[in-house]
């Protein structure tokens, strides 16, 4: 490993907030934690037409925060 201010280091630190918002984000849709719930946004538009949306889609708004 490089120094602590390497591009590498950068991209390593950026990886890592990407995968800790990810995955309170999915345990708030989920009810794994009870300070936030499902993400309150509408069905995504690109969701393709064929598939059913559940209404509960990652909370990323409190996952952010």
């Amino acid at each position: 490993m490089t120094g602590l201010g390497s591009p590498e280091m950068a991209f390593i630190h950026a990886l890592a907030a990407a995968t800790v918002t990810s995955f309170i984000a999915r345990a708030c849709r989920d009810g794994q934690l009870t300070s936030c719930g499902c993400s309150r946004g509408s069905r995504p538009k690109q969701l393709h037409d064929d598939w059913t949306w559940g209404g509960c889609g990652d909370n990323l708004e409190y996952a952010y925060k």
